[in-house]
């Protein structure tokens, strides 16, 4: 039987019908899995992932930029259950501030949605918050950036998918996760050197991790 699992809907129905016949497995998906929701509680216990180590200078920074958001921390339990709460598939933004007073939700993309904007310029002066359901881009961080007061938080570390290193070292918004799962291990594939390769992961209790050459 084949199984294709694009929703993350029917990825929690499979994870549920497997768990009716095995206390524990380990399950390997021969194929893609969205980015969206490989980091989420209900998806993944724990999971690996796959570099192509390579002395290309692109490579390198897509590597860069894939494990730096290891190191971000999880929210606290009360902004975590005041987000699971109040967030579904329609909801690609939330803003709140401190007391958890919601400011705006926005149902559309986000770097589309001009009254995401409005709402970032009028509350400019205060601390809040924005939960993000929907990968952070460059484009969106751009549009972001000029926010310093604002908290950024993702729905895993999946979802950031910025290329400008620079820029990004450079803005002060801090950036927490929704979820963060245990990552076990992160194997490397080499493309022609042999020479020998150093890999630091952040040092995260929630990320920690082997590392294995192949």
């Amino acid at each position: 039987m084949a199984i294709f699992p694009s929703y993350w809907k029917d990825q929690i129905k499979i994870k549920e019908f497997l768990g009716s016949y095995f206390d524990q497995a380990n399950i390997l998906l021969d194929g893609s899995i969205d980015r969206q929701f490989i980091a989420s509680e209900e998806i993944s216990d724990e999971f690996y992932f796959s570099l192509l180590i390579t002395e290309r200078l692109e490579q390198i920074k897509k590597i860069k930029n894939l494990i730096r958001p290891l190191a971000y921390e999880v929210v606290v339990p009360p902004i975590k259950s005041f987000i699971k709460k109040h967030s579904g598939d329609q909801e690609k933004t939330i803003i709140f501030d401190e007391s958890l007073n919601i400011i705006y939700k926005g149902l559309e993309i986000s770097f589309l949605d001009k009254n995401l904007l409005t709402q970032l310029k009028k509350n400019a002066t205060k601390k809040i918050y924005i939960y993000l359901n929907g990968a952070l881009t460059n484009h969106l961080w751009e549009m972001l950036s000029p926010f310093k007061n604002l908290t950024l938080i993702l729905n895993s570390f999946t979802q950031e998918l910025i290329s400008h290193l620079p820029q990004f070292k450079e803005n002060s918004i801090k950036k927490l996760l929704l979820n963060q799962v245990k990552l076990s291990g992160i194997f490397l594939r080499e493309e022609t050197s042999k020479k020998s390769i150093s890999v630091v992961i952040p040092e995260k209790e929630a990320c920690l991790a082997s590392v294995n050459i192949s």
